[in-house]
Parts: structure tokens; C-alpha cells; sequence
């Protein structure tokens, strides 16, 4: 009689110790009838529904946390799947009132009593919406990683073969001074002098806007600085007003006199050298560049206009290819990566750029980036 009442109590003890266990674990542990209705929830199901430890939650059925969908896969696979091998594993989203929902790994299992008879269900449930921003993260890190490492192979082959031409030149060109050069005037040999000069001139800014590239790339955090916008777009077309001397107009029009912005100044510079550069290049000598800065809706507005040459419409959706210039625009020397340039710059400021262009009526380009 003392061995089966001290069996007794140590079953009672550690009955006791097992509810504690269950009733403080971390996941979602909940006992529920055969007709879905609950009968158990521990303290962490009662904190993600919003009870406190002594509410009854017989009144709730498991079936009113999932969607619909959910709801006609459980009674479809779920449960059959569950009276059959005993158990079920996988995971789900629980939905609340006002479309809160959390992701979570669920057991399912089914209790029977010594005859076989089905008695109740229980489930332990895991909230896994850390795990899933991690997925999320890391599928997007990996998507990432995938597109720049397709877009470094094409970059790469593109690069090789816009340096074939100009090698090439360079190649011909020596071998034949080295052959009869001694025998040419100076007017023949200064001719494959000057391509020499013109080929290589054409390498050096292929690998200019290929090195911008690569330093856009391996930028990983920007370099923000309180920047008077007016004053540091002046500073630049002051620069470019000494360089060219004179052969186009530019014209600045500010909408206001002043305008803070909190930016990266390396990357703004690339893009209005870049806008500026591609305005004066594709437009006749004389005609007039204006550049205008205004801000609107949080957002810093920069637009660079020329009177130059255009983009054929059916080639405007092909500008920031990597080396692709426009078929009316091929003996004007350029890389085709001025633009590209450009939206990856502003790409990593969050900001955004829009070309609107008429065949010999202009270009008009409009950036914006948050201000």
C-alpha cells in the first residue's frame, strides 16, 4: 500500500511539473475537441490572442485563425491526414480581428483512448515571423547577388568587345607605320597618328565609366551631407563653363534661392556632370543648356534641357542599357554608359529619373531624390 501511494504521488508530482512546463514553454500549445472547439491554451497562445490567464476559451474554435483557404485545406488534407498517420507538420498563418496575422510551424496531433476511439486534438504551434524576415532578406540579398553578377558578365563582355574596336585601330594602325611609315609623308603618317591618339582617347573613357560603375556598385552605405543645392549645382556648371569656353550656353534657373538637402555630394555630382555633359555633347555649338532646381513634395527636383539632337522614340526604352548609343548619334565620341551611371546614382540615393525627348527638338531630363 506505502510503494502504490508513494507511485501515486510521484505521478501526481510529475503531472503536476509537466502542466508548469507546458503552461510556460514559449510556443503555442493548445487541446482542442473533435469538433475543433478549444479546451486547453498555455500563457503564450493566451498572450497572442489577448487573454489573460484564467479567461475561458471554450467559446473559441481553432478553425476562426485561419483564412478560408486554410480552413478547407485542413478539413481536406489536413485532418484526414491527421486521423490516419496520427499527426500532421507544416507550416500556416494564424489570422486575428483587424487582419493581423502571424506565420507559424504547427504540430497536429490525435489522441485516442485505449480502444482506438478518437478523444481530442492538440497542437503546438511556433511563431516564425523572425525566421520569414530572414528568408525574406536573405532570398533578396540573394536575388540581389544574382542580377549584379549577371549584370557584371554582360558588363564584361560588352566591355570586351567595345575595347576590340579601338585595340584593333591601335594594332592596324602602328603596324603599318612600323612598315612604311619611313616611306608615308607626314600628312599619311600624322593621319594614323591622330587615330592611334582618337582610339586610345576612346579606351580611356570606356574604362572612366566603367570604373564609375564598379565604384557604384561596391558603395555600400551613402556619405550624407547638409548641402546648399543652389550654390553646389553653380559650382558645377561654373566648371564646365571654364571647359567648354564659351561653345554652348548655360543657364541656371533656381526656383528658390536657397535650397538645404541632406545628400551624398560625390553621387549628385556624378549625375549633373553626367546630365551636363550628354546635354552639351549632343547639341550644336551655340544653343543654349538650362538647368533648373526646385523642390516639391519632400523631394529635390533637378532638370537638364538642351536643344540638341533627341532619341528616337523606339530607342528611349533602351537608354540605360550598358554601351548603347543611338543609331543618329554614332559619330559623336561617348561610352553609352552616361545614363546608366546616372540611374544607378540615383538608384542608391532613392531617388528617380524621367527622359522625355524629340528628335531634333531636345532632351529634357528630370531627377528627383528625397530631399
Amino acid at each position: 500500500l506505502m510503494n502504490e501511494i508513494s507511485f501515486r504521488q510521484a505521478i501526481e508530482s510529475s503531472s503536476q511539473r509537466l502542466n508548469e512546463i507546458i503552461w510556460e514553454t514559449p510556443d503555442i500549445v493548445v487541446m482542442a475537441d473533435v469538433g475543433g472547439r478549444m479546451r486547453y491554451i498555455n500563457k503564450a497562445g493566451r498572450k497572442v490572442l489577448g487573454l489573460n490567464e484564467i479567461e475561458s476559451v471554450s467559446e473559441y474554435s481553432v478553425y476562426q485563425f485561419y483564412t478560408p483557404e486554410m480552413r478547407e485545406h485542413v478539413r481536406q488534407v489536413v485532418t484526414p491526414h491527421v486521423l490516419e498517420f496520427g499527426f500532421w507538420q507544416g507550416e500556416t498563418t494564424l489570422v486575428f480581428e483587424g487582419g493581423r496575422s502571424i506565420p507559424i510551424s504547427q504540430v497536429i496531433l490525435a489522441h485516442r483512448d485505449t480502444e482506438g476511439n478518437l478523444q481530442y486534438f492538440s497542437s503546438i504551434a511556433r511563431d516564425i515571423s523572425k525566421q520569414k524576415e530572414y528568408e525574406a532578406r536573405l532570398e533578396l540579398s540573394f536575388d540581389r547577388e544574382k542580377q549584379l553578377g549577371e549584370m557584371r558578365s554582360n558588363l564584361f563582355s560588352m566591355t570586351s568587345h567595345q575595347f576590340r574596336t579601338p585595340l584593333s585601330t591601335i594594332l592596324s594602325s602602328a603596324e603599318l607605320l612600323e612598315h612604311y611609315g619611313e616611306s608615308w609623308g607626314p600628312e599619311k603618317r600624322g593621319t594614323h597618328l591622330k587615330r592611334i591618339q582618337e582610339a586610345v582617347k576612346r579606351m580611356e573613357i570606356l574604362l572612366g565609366g566603367i570604373l564609375q560603375l564598379s565604384q557604384l556598385e561596391s558603395l555600400k552605405e551613402l556619405q550624407r551631407t547638409d548641402t546648399e543645392l543652389v550654390a553646389f549645382c553653380k559650382r558645377v556648371l561654373d566648371d564646365f563653363a571654364l571647359n567648354i569656353k564659351g561653345s554652348h550656353l548655360i543657364h541656371f534657373s533656381p526656383a528658390q534661392p536657397e535650397i538645404m538637402v541632406s545628400t551624398d555630394e560625390e553621387l549628385l555630382r556624378r549625375v549633373l556632370d553626367n546630365l551636363i555633359s550628354n546635354a552639351i555633347k549632343y547639341s550644336a555649338p551655340g544653343s543654349t543648356v538650362q538647368v533648373t532646381v526646385w523642390v516639391e513634395d519632400q523631394y529635390a527636383n533637378l532638370r537638364v534641357s538642351d536643344q540638341g539632337v533627341g532619341i528616337p522614340q523606339d530607342e528611349q526604352a533602351k537608354l540605360f542599357d550598358p554601351f548603347f548609343r543611338g543609331k543618329n548619334v554614332a559619330d559623336i565620341p561617348g561610352n553609352g554608359l552616361g545614363l546608366m551611371i546616372v540611374k544607378k546614382s540615383l538608384e542608391l540615393m532613392q531617388g528617380s529619373i524621367d527622359v522625355s525627348s524629340e528628335v531634333g527638338a531636345g532632351t529634357s531630363v528630370l531627377v528627383r531624390f528625397p530631399a
